[in-house]
């Protein structure tokens, strides 16, 4: 039972980081821009072009640091982080483009301390 709720929780963390994603800032026109150039690539792959994916070898593309007195200003708060790691993401713009951003994730409180 505990590994069924784990796999729900990371699941619906993952649709929370998803849906709030300010990458396309039209994502209506980013889909529109992956079908149009499937439609005019003739090499295209079948199938959907996903408007956001995890870089390739993610793992070894993950950055991680630890502070030992780390804070950052979260709506006029002090927060202490422990532990931060950036990992890396793509997503199509509105032009059809692949760009490469980051998701940062701080890890407030001690670290265990």
């Amino acid at each position: 039972m505990a590994e069924k709720d784990s796999v729900d929780m990371e699941k619906q963390l993952g649709e929370i980081i998803y849906a709030r994603n300010p990458y396309p800032k039209d994502r209506e026109k980013a889909i529109r821009a992956i079908q149009t150039k499937k439609q005019g690539d003739a090499t295209a792959q079948k199938g959907e072009e996903s408007l956001m994916e995890l870089v390739r070898d993610l793992e070894s593309q993950i950055e991680e640091d630890s502070y030992q007195a780390g804070y950052w200003k979260f709506k006029d708060r002090s927060l202490r982080i422990a532990k931060a790691i950036r990992i890396p993401y793509t997503y199509i713009d509105e032009n059809g483009n692949r760009v490469r951003e980051y998701l940062l994730i701080g890890y407030e409180g001690s670290g265990g301390e």
